[in-house]
C-alpha cells in the first residue's frame, strides 16, 4: 500500500547547526507515523516559474537566502512540488489520521492546522500555487499590523495579515484544535494525556521550547551555553514524545537495531532467528534490510554496475556493499551483522545515537556494529564505494577491506571504536564453557563470525562436540552462539548492566 507523503522544507543555515538533528527527528518520528517524509530544497523552490520574481523581493528585505526568504521560497517548493501535505521540520505527528495523508482533506482546498502558523497546512498544487501568490502579494500590508507584529517580514506574519482579513479562501483552524503547542507537561516529566489526546500533530518551535525552559518543564537540564535549549531541541523533543508514548499510549518505546540478510542456507538462517530473538530480548526492535530496501536507494542501480564485475550482482560481497545503502535507504540508525548479538548493549544509546550521530563503527573496521544518522550513512556508503580502487592488492575487494582503507588513510570522519572495547570476536571463554565475565563486562556486543568460530574450534573453546560432518563448526554457529549466550546468562548475570549504563568512555580515534 502506498504511503502518503509528508513534506518538510529544510535548507541548513550555519548558525543553526542543531536544526539537522531536528530535521532527523522530523524524519523519524513521520516515518514511525506511517507516512513518507520528503524534505524539499532550495532547488525545489528554484523550479517555480516564479521563484526568480520572489527572489528580487526577497533581497532587499532578507537578503538571497536568509531565515525568512526560506520561510517565503519554501511554499514555492510545495506548488511546484505537486502539493499536498507540509510541517514544519519542529511540528511531530500525534493523532495523525492517516487516511488523511491520502486522502487532503477540505477537498483539497488549502488548510493551515495552526490557525496562522504555517506549521502543518494541506492543500493541492493549484491551491498551493494560489495560496503562496497571496502570500507575496500581502508582504505590503504587514505594516499595518499593531506593534512589535508589524516589523517581522515573514510568511507567518503574511497570513496572519489573510487571516485578520478573514480571507475565506483560506482555512485557519484555531490553535490547539488540530496541532498543539509545545512541551504538554503538567510538571516536570509528567504529559497532560488529556490535552495530548486532541489534534493530529505537536508543534515545538523554538518560542515554545524557551517557554518551556522557563516554565521549568525543559525535559533537559539547561546549560549556560544553551540557556533557552536551542542547541537541545531535538533532544528535548524526542523525550517528550518517548514521554508520550509511554505514559499515554501505554507504548514502551524501543530502540531499533538492524540488519541485512539474503537467504543463503537453512544453517544462516537460524543465526539470523538467534539475531532476532536476543535483540529483542535485549530491549530493541530488530528489523531485517533486504535487497528491496537498498534498491530504494537513488545510487543502486550505480553501485549494481560496480558489483555486477567484481561479484557478480547478489554475490556475498556485493551484498555486503549493499547494506551500507539500504540503511541509508532505511533512516540510518544502527546495524549490526546478523552473527552479532548483544550482551551488555546500554539501551540508552540505542535510543540517542553516540557521538551526536557521527558515524562509529564499533569494531575497527570490522562492519560487525556500526552506527550514525541517515545522513551520515549516506555520506560513508559512498566513501565505501569510492574506496574500492584503493584497496590494497590481492585483498578481496569487500566493504570491510575498503572500510579499511579509510581507516588507514585517517581522514574520512569516521570515528573507530577501540577493537574488544566494544565488540568481543567470538566465544568469550577464559576456558572451556567458562565465560570472562569481568572482560564481558564491558562489552556491548559479541561478534559470532565465521573466522571466530573456526578459531574457537582449534582452540578448544567450541562449546559443543566437534563432529566430522561440520568440522570448523561454521554449520551450527547459531546452536553454539545460543550456548555462549547461555552460559554468559547464567554466569555473569549480576553483571548485566545494560539497562543502566552509558556511552561514558571516549572513543579511541576519529578518522
Amino acid at each position: 500500500d502506498p504511503r502518503p507523503v509528508m513534506h518538510t522544507f529544510f535548507h541548513s543555515v550555519d548558525s543553526m547547526p542543531a536544526e539537522e538533528r531536528v530535521l532527523e527527528l522530523w524524519k523519524e518520528e513521520w516515518s514511525n507515523a506511517g507516512f513518507d517524509p520528503v524534505v524539499l530544497t532550495l532547488a525545489d523552490a528554484m523550479e517555480h516559474p516564479d521563484f526568480k520574481k520572489v527572489e528580487e523581493i526577497m533581497k532587499p528585505l532578507h537578503g538571497k537566502a536568509g531565515y525568512n526568504a526560506l520561510c517565503f521560497y519554501r511554499w514555492f517548493a510545495m506548488a511546484v512540488s505537486g502539493g499536498g501535505w507540509m510541517s514544519d521540520h519542529d511540528t511531530l505527528p500525534t493523532n495523525f489520521p492517516i487516511n488523511e495523508g491520502l486522502d487532503l482533506p477540505n477537498g483539497g482546498n488549502f488548510i493551515s492546522f495552526q490557525s496562522h502558523v504555517p506549521a502543518l497546512m494541506s492543500g493541492t498544487a493549484e491551491e498551493w500555487n494560489r495560496v503562496a501568490a497571496l502570500i507575496i502579494e500581502t508582504i505590503p500590508k504587514i505594516a499595518d499590523l499593531p506593534g512589535e507584529e508589524s516589523k517581522t517580514i515573514s510568511d507567518m506574519h503574511a497570513l496572519f495579515v489573510l487571516h485578520r482579513e478573514g480571507n475565506g479562501s483560506i482555512t485557519f483552524v484555531p490553535t490547539d484544535k488540530e496541532v498543539l503547542e509545545g512541551y504538554l507537561y503538567d510538571s516536570p516529566g509528567k504529559v497532560n494525556c488529556d490535552k495530548m489526546s486532541v489534534g493530529r500533530a505537536i508543534h515545538m518551535s523554538h518560542a515554545l521550547t524557551h517557554h518551556a525552559v522557563n516554565a521549568g518543564l525543559f525535559p533537559l537540564e539547561v546549560t549556560k551555553e544553551d540557556p533557552v535549549g536551542k542547541e537541545s531541541r531535538a533532544e528535548g523533543a524526542k523525550i517528550f514524545m518517548n514521554d508520550w508514548r509511554k505514559q499515554c499510549k501505554g507504548i514502551d518505546v524501543k530502540p531499533v537495531m538492524h540488519t541485512f540478510f539474503l537467504s543463503r542456507s537453512s544453517h544462516e538462517e537460524k543465526v539470523l532467528q538467534l539475531w532476532k530473538d536476543e535483540w529483542e530480548a535485549a530491549g530493541f526492535d530488530p528489523v531485517v534490510l533486504t535487497m528491496d530496501d537498498a534498491e530504494k536507494h537513488p545510487d543502486f542501480e550505480d553501485v549494481r554496475d560496480i558489483m555486477v564485475p567484481l561479484h557478480g550482482e547478489t554475490g556475498y560481497d556485493s551484498l555486503c556493499f549493499y547494506r551500507w545503502f539500504a540503511m541509508a535507504a532505511a533512516g540510518g540508525g544502527w546495524m549490526s551483522d546478523h552473527d552479532t548479538y548483544p550482551l551488555n548493549f546500554p539501551l540508552e544509546i540505542g535510543l540517542e545515537l553516540p557521538n551526536e550521530g557521527t558515524f562509529t563503527a564499533f569494531q575497527r573496521h570490522i562492519p560487525a556494529l556500526m552506527s550514525g544518522s541517515q545522513d551520515e550513512w549516506n555520506r560513508v556508503s559512498k566513501l565505501v564505494i569510492d574506496a574500492i580502487p584503493r584497496i590494497e592488492e590481492e585483498v578481496v575487494m569487500s566493504d570491510m577491506h575498503a572500510l579499511m582503507t579509510l581507516r588507514n588513510e585517517n581522514d574520512a570522519g569516521i570515528i573507530f571504536d577501540g577493537e574488544g572495547q566494544r565488540v568481543n570476536r567470538g566465544f568469550l571463554y577464559e576456558a572451556p564453557r567458562k565465560v570472562n565475565c569481568e572482560k564481558a563486562k564491558n562489552i556491548y556486543a559479541v561478534h559470532m563470525a565465521h573466522s571466530q568460530v573456526h578459531a574457537a574450534v582449534d582452540s578448544g573453546l567450541y562449546p559443543l562436540e566437534v563432529t566430522e560432518s561440520d568440522p570448523m563448526g561454521t554449520t551450527r554457529r547459531a546452536e553454539a552462539s545460543k550456548v555462549f549466550l547461555d552460559d554468559f546468562r547464567a554466569q555473569c548475570d549480576g553483571d548485566k548492566t545494560h539497562f543502566l549504563r552509558f556511552l561514558a568512555e571516549p572513543s579511541d580515534s576519529l578518522a
